[in-house]
């Protein structure tokens, strides 16, 4: 009987690693691709960029959620402007994703864009005034160089570089973008991908492409966020039949639910230290449980959708 407990309970722990990504889409998304320097990185700055907006409507989110600069319109004032249409409670998500070159003067981080660049203390400024949860993903050269000025509590920061002395092109933003779009990167097998999961994706591609190539890794990312924010509660795209289908109303109202029963679990996983195992294991089967029927209804109205 014991064995077979101790089976159970560590049978729940896997599910758990698996399961337990809360999974929140958000309200508001602006995506910026600045001056790539010459026609091949352009086009693939702006490419980059359209694959994330997409994704971005396969989350389910309006147009009007959407924000998207690229080119010449990606100027300091239209990325100002776009942040100050940006009016967030506290409880609203909000995703800034910069692709592009940057540089760093051992001071000043600045993201090439068209005219004068945009530092990373005016990003900053600007996204204080924002609200809300937060992630920006600068995904450049000596992007790292911003760390400092972007920090906040309510802030996940991500950068491509891990010091604003790597300066070479990042190709951090090629698989952050390709990765968008990959049931592979779903690791917890709920048709959405977070930026975790994204996170972790990218990571790995990086690390594989200098090895595969036989170059010195130019770049090393980082990710820094407040004690409050999880980077499984963003969300940065949805993919099989969440993506391809049109959900109802009551789909959508299950998979937000699933997303709360998820949170739930992340935060039974924050709290394990404080539990006896009795109360652990038992907070957590009721929630799996609920989460199993949560999952049943929501492959019931994706049937019932396709019919």
């Amino acid at each position: 009987m014991q064995n077979s407990m101790a089976s159970f309970k560590f049978g729940l722990f896997l599910s758990l690693i698996c399961l337990a990504s809360p999974t929140w889409a958000a309200d508001q998304l602006l995506i910026v691709s600045g001056l790539g320097g010459d026609p091949e990185f352009q086009l693939a700055f702006d490419e980059q960029a359209e694959d994330i907006y997409q994704s971005a409507l396969d989350l389910g989110l309006a147009e009007s959620q959407l924000q998207r600069l690229s080119g010449s319109d990606a100027s300091k004032e239209n990325i100002l402007s776009a942040l100050q249409n940006i009016n967030a409670s506290e409880n609203d998500l909000v995703q800034l994703h910069l692709i592009g070159h940057g540089s760093f003067d051992g001071n000043d981080y600045k993201l090439n864009i068209p005219g004068p660049d945009i530092t990373a203390n005016e990003l900053a400024e600007a996204l204080n005034e924002v609200g809300g949860k937060q992630m920006i993903a600068l995904m450049t050269s000596a992007s790292g160089g911003a760390m400092e000025s972007l920090k906040k509590e309510n802030r996940l920061v991500i950068t491509a570089t891990r010091t604003g002395l790597q300066k070479n092109a990042s190709v951090f933003s090629r698989y952050w973008a390709e990765g968008t779009g990959l049931s592979t990167v779903d690791l917890n097998k709920n048709e959405i991908i977070s930026v975790a999961e994204l996170y972790a994706y990218t990571t790995a591609q990086v690390t594989d492409y200098y090895e595969r190539e036989g170059l010195i890794a130019s770049e090393a990312s980082l990710i820094e966020g407040g004690n409050s924010l999880d980077p499984n509660l963003f969300s940065v795209s949805r993919i099989g039949q969440l993506a391809s289908a049109s959900l109802s109303a009551e789909a959508e109202a299950l998979v937000a639910e699933r997303a709360n029963v998820e949170v739930k679990l992340s935060e039974l996983s924050s709290r394990r230290q404080q539990l006896t195992d009795d109360e652990y294991f038992s907070e957590l089967q009721d929630l799996m449980l609920e989460l199993g029927l949560l999952q049943q209804q929501i492959d019931r109205e994706l049937e019932a959708g396709s019919e």
